[in-house]
């Protein structure tokens, strides 16, 4: 079951928008997954906030590194983040696609395990076309079980682009994100 408020898109694109002018204050790799934390900048109080990602670059690599790219000079497809909101005792899972895609057909994810989703997307900025679930527990452990998940946009002439999403490193990432919020 997926859960989703009105508020929600306000506050996922608040989470960006704190995350560009943050300082970095951890960095890790899991398998394929990045894991970033970082406090806003000139806040003495503000909490850390982290987040577990991956980047699908067009030379078909996958990197938990920069959400631009890579050092092997790939553009990026996808951009895939877990994270926490404030108060929210789940992940959330936000898809960041190219822009020109089709919007009514929606972004899918599947898994090995769980039915597949259908993430309606928000909005498009610069920087793509943002997506977001709330991340029940059986989605979660089906991510943890599965060496791989497909998302799925479509372009304009209506054909799905399949993108393969690496879980390996997952469980690891999710449970330091997990034990961060600590």
């Amino acid at each position: 079951m997926l859960r989703g408020t009105r508020i929600l898109p306000v506050i996922l694109l608040a989470m960006i928008a704190l995350q560009v002018q943050a300082a970095e204050t951890r960095r890790e790799n899991f398998g394929d997954w990045g894991f970033i934390c970082s406090k806003a900048e000139g806040q003495e109080n503000a909490k850390e906030s982290c987040n577990l990602f991956q980047t699908a670059l067009l030379n078909n690599e996958q990197a938990g590194g920069e959400a631009g790219g890579s050092e092997s000079g790939g553009q990026r497809v996808l951009l895939t983040r877990v994270g926490f909101l404030e108060g929210n005792e789940n992940p959330v899972l936000l898809i960041t696609a190219p822009l020109g895609i089709l919007l009514p057909m929606k972004i899918t994810v599947e898994v090995e395990g769980h039915e597949t989703i259908s993430i309606p997307v928000q909005r498009c900025d610069a920087g793509g076309c943002l997506a977001y679930v709330v991340m029940e527990e059986p989605f979660i452990e089906a991510f943890r079980k599965a060496a791989e998940a497909k998302v799925t946009f479509y372009d304009m002439q209506r054909r799905g682009v399949t993108i393969p999403l690496s879980l390996k490193g997952f469980t690891k990432g999710i449970e330091t994100l997990v034990d961060s919020r600590d």
